[in-house]
């Protein structure tokens, strides 16, 4: 089996695809440890650590025990896991190209898409993150706690930071026709996030909607004085 053949989703649900056909990871330990070891594609990850991110409210009494039964498991459900997670000295990798991790894939576009912004690259800041940001498909990692849900806070927000950009990127081209709209949908899943309530403001200006980002504006100020205690 080629490394291409084995594929992981991390910007919702856990997937994983081994040739284009889903693994069987029927249970919640399963997928948090894929995850854990696909946040870092090749890295080694210590017994500790992926403990903590399968029970992060209360370690088993025999943690090497109950994390070697998990990578068990998972090595069991195809042999494109069994041969991509591999063991030295206690700790864990996953053998896995970071191209093929869609969340890898996602930060590496808004990396580019920052770099191509600097050079006033537009259309192609435009064209990387609208192809990145179709790649989410939910809460980031299906919606976990413990340390694995700090990362879906990362990821999270690296989603907003992505459509930040790409509002840059459509006001700088000229295209804000129905961005004001689109933002406010974003920001239901961003409500703190002052740089989308920004660039929805700067869309509604630029529609000539001036009412409505008055109205934008405030919702704005309530949100964060109610959440945060701020008045700006």
């Amino acid at each position: 089996m080629t490394e291409a053949a084995l594929s992981i989703r991390l910007l919702g649900p856990v997937e994983v695809e081994v040739e284009g056909c889903p693994a069987p990871l029927r249970r919640g330990k399963e997928r948090a440890l894929v995850a854990a070891l696909a946040l870092e594609p090749g890295s080694l990850r210590s017994r500790e650590f992926l403990t903590a991110c399968l029970w992060p409210e209360r370690a088993p009494e025999h943690p090497a025990n109950a994390l070697q039964g998990v990578v068990a498991r998972v090595r069991r459900a195809d042999p494109g896991l069994r041969t991509a997670i591999e063991e030295h000295d206690g700790a864990y990798r996953l053998l896995i190209p970071r191209e093929n991790v869609d969340a890898s894939r996602f930060e590496d576009a808004l990396r580019e898409a920052r770099a191509l912004a600097a050079e006033g690259e537009w259309r192609e800041v435009r064209d990387r993150l609208e192809e990145s940001l179709s790649t989410r498909r939910g809460e980031p990692l299906g919606g976990s706690n413990g340390i694995l849900g700090v990362e879906a806070t990362r990821l999270d927000d690296l989603d907003a930071d992505s459509h930040a950009l790409l509002a840059d990127a459509r006001l700088a081209l000229g295209e804000s026709e129905g961005l004001a709209d689109e933002l406010s949908q974003v920001s239901l899943r961003h409500p703190l996030h002052e740089p989308i309530w920004e660039r929805r403001l700067q869309a509604l200006g630029a529609a000539g909607r001036r009412p409505e980002a008055l109205l934008a504006y405030e919702e704005l100020r309530t949100r964060l004085r109610e959440e945060l205690g701020i008045d700006v």
